[in-house]
Parts: C-alpha cells; structure tokens; sequence
C-alpha cells in the first residue's frame, strides 16, 4: 500500500499488465508493472487506455462534469461523491 493511503480506505493502485497473443489468441503473462504507463503509441492503444480509466473513474463514483454544458445553480453546488466520507468535497485542498 503507498504510504500516502496510509490508513485510507479509498486508496487504490493500477498495475501495468503486459500480455502476448499467441497464433491461438492464448495469452502469456509477461510481467506486471507498478508503475504502469499511460502513454499511448498507436490510435488502439490510446482507445484502451481511455476506457480503462473511465472504467475506473466509474468504478471509483467520479461524475462527469462539464463546466461550458452545465447551469450555473449546477456549478455553485457542492456535491459529495462519496457520501461514507461526510465533508469530502471535490475539488477542495
């Protein structure tokens, strides 16, 4: 666990998996990266990286807001994301 999630419960890690496909499509596990990167090399791999992280804001309960698209009574709310962590709000330092 990262010492700056020490005693958190929301904290998580991403891990970088490396797989190859075989002529069968079986997969072979190559290594598994801490420190994975989201750089992208090609228009495929830009794809997949972008929906593993929306999955995982998602999964996490982040909500898309668009500031241009949103009403200004919208704006001026402040809204808790995670409700089990009562004086959480997003955005604040």
């Amino acid at each position: 666990m990262n010492a700056a999630c020490n005693g958190r419960a929301a904290c998580f890690e991403l891990f970088g998996f490396d797989v190859l496909l075989d002529k069968a499509l079986k997969p072979w596990l190559i290594e598994v990266n801490v420190a994975c990167s989201l750089a992208s090399s090609s228009p495929l791999d830009k794809w997949i990286k972008n929906m593993l992280m929306t999955d995982l804001f998602h999964l996490i309960g982040l909500v898309p807001f668009h500031k241009k698209a949103a009403p200004l009574s919208l704006m001026l709310r402040q809204v808790n994301p995670f409700p089990h962590r009562p004086g959480f709000v997003l955005g604040a330092r």
